[in-house]
């Protein structure tokens, strides 16, 4: 359009550059028809012809969907989180595979958006907590408010004071022995319908523990095991029936486990 401006008081009027324009395109239009491309390189590209691709795949051209670019685009840009070098140290993981099935786990496998984000969040190391923010705000403290000890994620979700009898509680009730593993990994050696609830619950657990404590830093309110755990109560109550309504448990698991506290 630049060009056809600036040629605009040579060949056009232009207070008629829609009709000259069109005019022009037309006329090109004509002029290119006049002339083989067939054998122009990269134009045409013939049915039989084959690549080399990566990890030794040869591939038809026309064969090749776009699933398949993609995944070598994603191949060849995708970098590893940092983070999973750090539970690979701290929980034994072995094997790219239990990756996936982490991921499957304890994102894909949620039932709500806000719970996958969180887990995802919490798998990547990105969640607040007091070590990470006083490392670029000097006024606020990496110590725990309630147990005066350094707060990082492990000690905000599993080993405070006032989260650790939760635990042991949603432990005793499951029969199952919560670890900081679990919460962090959850169930993802095998999936089936039990390992899908029990997954959902103890995300759904967590995620609430993080938003009261947040919760109560912004507002500047104190923090308590017993208002920690009316809350969690309060929350299981309403994502049972929201679950029921939608027909997403058969159980009133979430309820059960609220009445436990």
């Amino acid at each position: 359009m630049h060009d056809i401006l600036y040629f605009s008081n040579r060949f056009m009027k232009k207070n008629n550059i829609l009709c000259e324009y069109y005019m022009l395109k037309n006329s090109v239009r004509a002029y290119i028809r006049k002339f083989d491309c067939s054998y122009a390189k990269y134009v045409t590209i013939k049915q039989d012809v084959k690549f080399l691709f990566r990890n030794n795949v040869v591939k038809l051209v026309n064969d090749a969907k776009c699933n398949f670019y993609y995944s070598i685009l994603v191949e060849m840009k995708f970098q590893k989180p940092l983070n999973e070098n750090r539970w690979k140290r701290d929980f034994d993981i072995t094997g790219n595979s239990t990756w996936k099935q982490i991921y499957t786990c304890r994102i894909l496998g949620m039932t709500e958006l806000r719970i996958a984000e969180f887990n995802y969040k919490l798998l990547h190391g990105i969640l607040n907590n007091n070590v990470s923010v006083s490392k670029w705000n000097k006024d606020v403290s990496p110590l725990c408010e309630i147990c005066k000890t350094e707060e990082d994620t492990r000690h905000l979700l599993y080993e405070c004071k006032i989260v650790k009898p939760i635990w042991q509680k949603v432990g005793s009730f499951l029969n199952v022995d919560i670890a900081w593993k679990l919460i962090v990994l959850g169930f993802y050696h095998e999936t089936n319908e039990k390992t899908w609830t029990l997954n959902n619950l103890l995300a759904f657990i967590t995620f609430v523990l993080y938003k009261y404590k947040m919760k109560c830093r912004v507002k500047n309110e104190s923090m308590s095991e017993k208002t920690l755990r009316q809350r969690l109560k309060c929350e299981l109550f309403t994502e049972n029936a929201v679950l029921r309504n939608i027909n997403q448990i058969k159980y009133d698991i979430y309820y059960r486990m609220g009445e436990s506290l």
